[in-house]
């Protein structure tokens, strides 16, 4: 099964105008961190195609603003989130990790040449862990004289749910029970843009925004569950430019291990050769989603996971997340690194 280059076209362009631009465009997105107009108080901003002025006036204010138009923002959990739609607004969703007072949080901010969707793709594809992250992801890291990260356990299930505000998705791996909550429960795609992972007390968000075309933005929070009567640590923002240098990164982290798998395909992955099957399950759905939100938009519907309900909102949305850690990929094997390495040196 294939996608067709028109439907590729209306799935990946998100310019002014556009289906998808315009069903994007009535979420709110994260645009960066409050604490960076702290030095500065204006920042040159690029998102939806479009050159921006984010700014904070005296009276501690923020501001989003093009040549031809303004733009709301409002803070919350130390992001910045801006609607870039059509009145009436949706409510900015207090998500649970956003407004807990129990976490401390770090963002860090990845400029990636490519579509957004393709970044997306990768969250509703489960089967890509045992292969990018275990194999490919112990292959990088034997080269750089690292040890394995884990062990490339394999799917005997997968299974997605949509759900009110997107899509859970389900795996059950070699080894595990199947009580297990990463089968049970699984962990959501937030409709639109929007992945959640970890787990309960080590718990991150990873928006995918566009910049334009064949720019994307990942916004990464993450939180961690504070001790008991210990200080609150300072939210902290890094930003990675992972993709400046013609050497391409080493993948010895899951992070850039993703990376490096959605830019390889280049600024927009072409579609029209795909061959879909059984393992690309969420993949299918996740675009059925898509397009069928641009097709309710243009009816004059609310697309789905929109919050307009305070009550709703308050206070705060829970997001379903297992409760324990992935433990099938563990490292059980200790010759596992002499392999992964030696494998390495005859590759090259």
């Amino acid at each position: 099964m294939a996608t067709t280059q028109s439907q590729n076209e209306r799935l990946t362009q998100i310019g002014p105008g556009t289906p998808m631009g315009n069903l994007l465009r009535r979420y709110w997105h994260p645009i960066g961190a409050a604490i960076e107009l702290d030095v500065n108080p204006v920042k040159a901003v690029r998102f939806f195609g479009e050159d921006l002025t984010l700014r904070r006036d005296a009276a501690g204010s923020f501001g989003l603003a093009g040549e031809r138009a303004a733009y709301p923002v409002q803070e919350l959990g130390g992001l910045l989130f801006a609607y870039f739609g059509p009145q009436p607004a949706p409510l900015l969703p207090r998500w649970d990790i956003l407004v807990q007072d129990d976490l401390d949080r770090a963002v860090e901010i990845v400029a990636l040449p490519c579509n957004w969707l393709q970044c997306m793709d990768n969250s509703v594809d489960p089967v890509h862990f045992e292969f990018l992250h275990a194999r490919f992801g112990n292959y990088e890291r034997a080269r750089l004289g690292k040890p394995p990260m884990m062990e490339p356990a394999q799917h005997r299930k997968i299974a997605f749910d949509v759900y009110r505000f997107g899509i859970m998705k389900r795996r059950l791996l070699e080894g595990a029970r199947e009580d297990c909550d990463d089968w049970t429960t699984g962990h959501p795609l937030i409709f639109p843009n929007l992945l959640a992972v970890g787990q309960t007390g080590e718990a991150s968000f990873q928006y995918r925004v566009p910049v334009d075309d064949v720019n994307t933005i990942q916004i990464g929070y993450r939180t961690i569950a504070r001790e008991p009567g210990a200080e609150p640590k300072s939210l902290t923002v890094r930003y990675l430019n992972l993709f400046d240098s013609d050497e391409p990164p080493y993948g010895d982290t899951i992070p850039k291990q993703d990376f490096i798998a959605w830019v390889a395909q280049g600024p927009i992955a072409d579609r029209t050769q795909e061959h879909l099957t059984a393992g690309d399950t969420g993949v299918i759905l996740y675009h059925k989603l898509l397009l069928e939100n641009i097709n309710c938009l243009e009816r004059g519907e609310d697309p789905m996971a929109l919050v307009r309900d305070a009550a709703e909102n308050e206070p705060m949305i829970a997001i379903p997340r297992e409760h324990a850690r992935l433990e099938a990929f563990a490292v059980k094997d200790k010759d596992s690194f002499k392999r992964a390495r030696e494998l390495a040196q005859v590759r090259g």
